[in-house]
């Protein structure tokens, strides 16, 4: 059985905001946002704190990314409630910064499944190693004098800095490839040579998934039935478009998600309304009132008693990935939803747990995949499910952008690689583009272009992105040629931007060591069936290449 694996994600920009950040409830007079070993540790409301164990010291970094919806903005007269998150200028506006909600947050987890924050990191460790850290992937030793808050999920590190730690097989899974960092894009390029179908063993295959119910004190629970859960997971009954559903169709059958298999609790179960795992779908009753902000401790809670349920160390060992559907009220206010990259775990407020646009962006950092922007709107890219989503419903139907899906390599056997300066035909591309939705046609040679740049990770990725299919329910860039730039050669985790959106007759310039290289659409087929599409230098026709010239003998 092969295992899957994960390309990782550079960390530098989380890492120092875990320096210089903490929730607002932790802020006091006396407390210092910068890691100082002569300053005590901020307690939680329950000030529940304890020394670090010996067998709590060496984890896993990840980073989590937290969503927030239209209320974590309330009062801007611009709001739209389909969106799960909205971003704002810094002219005047509410950001989530000021308000104490940051987009990224570092933690460590242990190999039990425990999950906790880390605060109070040595600056001089954030501006040093720590800008090359991988979530998911590197391992660290935190130090003796670190405080353990229960009552905040966290660690407070006191200013020292945690060790780098070789890898090895602390973790059973999502161990098996090599930081990127400071690599130099040729290096990117021989590493994935060399990997070879490594760099699609995480979103090729068959991997289960666990669902979670939270029931919680007063009555709080998610507040769909089981069945409904499974039902917006898994499409069991009449749910259409789902986690299960859409992957399988924009992978064309080559990631599926299946329920975890059924599991009994052991005999020694408390009566407390928890059940056995059915179908993918599980009850978990913990003893817990609900608080806003606390969502970590529900976390580690959750995970708590799944472990004395199931007799098992860590929810890692019941399925691939796996789901917390909390009651209201838990998280920041405003937060909707978040994911660890590169982990097993996602996390959801309410029926966000039943929106499969959320359920598809969620998993989709579990998977490696990063952000798709627009401009300065890291979510503004709105033509694949790495932008925004939206409310729990059946819209919308659509998959990933051009590099997204090229990070896949779902369609690998019909890209193109355009590579500038060359001269044996590849500096060029002239021909039909299709979009993803008809990718098992026979007629669809080429799905996604990449213009190749060896001077840098960043390259350009082209697609059509036609409305059919798979892919009807894209909001943006309908019909049209878009053009997307993204790092990591193409292999692995990076935040995307997009930046032209192109009609028939419409042109892209991008200089790639110092060619320009022109995008050019000629024009679309009736129906919106492919657009005719030229990449070239300067956006000059290609030409057939050169023919080899025969030698010249010696007289």
């Amino acid at each position: 059985m092969k295992f899957p694996s994960f390309h990782p994600t550079l960390i530098a920009s989380t890492i120092a905001l875990a320096a210089g950040l903490q929730d607002v409830a932790d802020i006091s007079p006396k407390s210092s946002l910068r890691g100082d070993a002569s300053k005590q540790p901020v307690a939680s409301a329950t000030n529940n704190l304890r020394a670090l164990q010996d067998n709590e010291m060496e984890g896993k970094l990840l980073v989590r990314d937290i969503n927030y919806g239209e209320d974590a903005l309330e009062g801007d007269d611009d709001s739209d409630s389909n969106l799960r998150r909205l971003k704002k200028n810094n002219k005047g506006k509410k950001n989530n910064k000021e308000k104490g909600r940051p987009d990224e947050t570092l933690h460590v987890e242990f190999a039990d499944g425990m999950i906790y924050e880390l605060k109070n990191i040595n600056s001089s460790w954030t501006n040093g190693k720590g800008k090359g850290k991988v979530s998911g992937k590197d391992r660290i030793k935190l130090p003796k004098n670190c405080i353990v808050d229960a009552g905040s999920a966290s660690i407070d590190l006191r200013g020292s800095e945690p060790e780098d730690m070789a890898s090895n097989k602390l973790f059973d899974r999502r161990d098996l490839q090599e930081a990127t960092t400071r690599r130099t894009a040729a290096q990117e390029r021989n590493l994935a040579a060399l990997r070879g179908d490594d760099g699609r063993m995480l979103q090729t295959g068959t991997k289960t998934v666990l669902a979670v119910k939270v029931v919680m004190n007063g009555g709080n629970e998610y507040s769909d039935s089981m069945s409904s859960l499974r039902d917006k997971v898994f499409g069991t009954d009449t749910d259409i478009h789902n986690l299960k559903s859409q992957y399988a169709a924009c992978s064309y059958d080559q990631l599926i998600f299946d329920p975890t298999p059924n599991r009994d609790m052991s005999s020694t179960a408390p009566n407390d309304g928890s059940t056995n795992i059915e179908n993918g779908v599980v009850t978990i009753r913990i003893n817990r009132d609900v608080v806003a902000g606390e969502d970590g401790q529900v976390n580690n809670a959750v995970t708590t008693k799944i472990k004395e349920l199931f007799g098992v160390s860590s929810p890692r060992q019941l399925a691939d990935y796996v789901m917390y559907c909390h009651p209201e009220g838990t998280m920041r206010p405003g937060g909707i939803a978040y994911a660890y990259i590169n982990s097993w775990n996602s996390v959801y407020r309410d029926t966000w747990c039943n929106s499969h646009s959320a359920q598809m962006h969620e998993i989709g950092h579990n998977l490696g995949f990063a952000h798709s922007g627009e401009s300065s709107d890291q979510y503004g890219d709105q033509s694949g499910m790495m932008g925004y989503s939206y409310r729990p419903g059946e819209s919308p139907v659509m998959c990933f952008n051009s590099a997204k899906s090229w990070q896949t390599k779902w369609y690998e056997d019909k890209h193109y690689t355009v590579n500038p300066g060359a001269s044996d035909g590849s500096e060029c591309f002239n021909g039909n583009l299709y979009g993803i939705a008809d990718y098992d046609s026979a007629s669809a040679e080429t799905v996604i272009i990449k213009i190749q740049n060896t001077d840098s990770e960043a390259d350009h990725y082209i697609n059509f992105n036609r409305v059919a299919g798979i892919n009807t329910g894209t909001p943006e860039g309908k019909n049209q040629v878009l053009v997307t730039t993204a790092g990591a050669e193409g292999n692995g985790y990076a935040p995307s931007t997009l930046v032209a959106k192109l009609g028939a007759n419409g042109s892209y310039q991008v200089n790639v060591r110092g060619i320009p290289m022109v995008v050019r659409v000629e024009s679309f087929a009736s129906s919106f069936a492919y657009a005719r599409v030229i990449v070239s230098e300067e956006g000059e026709d290609c030409g057939p290449p050169e023919p080899t010239k025969q030698p010249t003998l010696p007289p």
